[in-house]
């Protein structure tokens, strides 16, 4: 919410009255979680989160809105977030339950939702969350810390750099903009993101 993407503009927000000492804002709308649990599934299968992502993708696909979901490693959806066209802020008790947690939103766009923004990089690198999975109409973009590695903040600053960089030397607009963005980013985070630590995941639509 505080820090989007050039054209694009798609983030996560982290909310007032946390530790984190950057600019924070509002929180949105709650949403009932039994709209993402799986029902009638064994607790703890990994059937339980392919299900939960797919119902995430369901329910939100096409809404115009970006949707914001915490879940666990047993696919249970704790907290559930509705924000606006191009953002989505968890309330205090959401931020805290990231912790530890996957956090799942989509980037809305009818035509190119792209992948992170250096607010959506932020949020991950700040709330200790396992995950950040942004689901687009394209794919799903995955960012997750590398298993026995030590993560740096700093790719929050350089990445936030590379996106002004992109925008500022962009005349595009519409799809054709957010395509462009799109690449841009994909490749500097497919290319970098182990260089801090981190993992960097694209899996295609089917």
């Amino acid at each position: 919410m505080f820090n989007n993407m050039g054209g694009r503009g798609s983030s996560v927000g982290i909310p007032s009255g946390t530790s984190y000492k950057g600019r924070k804002s509002n929180s949105d709308r709650r949403l009932n979680t039994m709209m993402f649990n799986p029902i009638g599934t064994t607790k703890g299968s990994k059937r339980n989160v392919n299900l939960t992502l797919n119902n995430f993708d369901r329910k939100t696909f096409g809404s115009g809105k970006e949707t914001l979901a915490i879940m666990d490693d047993k696919g249970r959806v704790s907290h559930a977030f509705k924000g606006k066209s191009g953002s989505v802020t968890p309330d205090v008790e959401g931020y805290n339950a990231s912790k530890n947690s996957h956090v799942i939103h989509n980037h809305p766009s009818k035509t190119w939702g792209g992948t992170f923004s250096p607010a959506d990089v932020n949020y991950l690198v700040n709330s200790g969350a396992k995950s950040v999975r942004a689901v687009a109409r394209e794919g799903s973009y995955i960012l997750r810390p590398r298993k026995g590695t030590t993560q740096s903040s700093k790719i929050v600053k350089d990445y936030s750099r590379v996106s002004k960089n992109v925008h500022k030397n962009n005349n595009l607009s519409g799809k054709a903009n957010r395509q462009y963005q799109t690449g841009q980013y994909h490749k500097w985070l497919k290319d970098n993101a182990s260089n801090y630590g981190y993992e960097y995941i694209y899996l295609k639509r089917k």
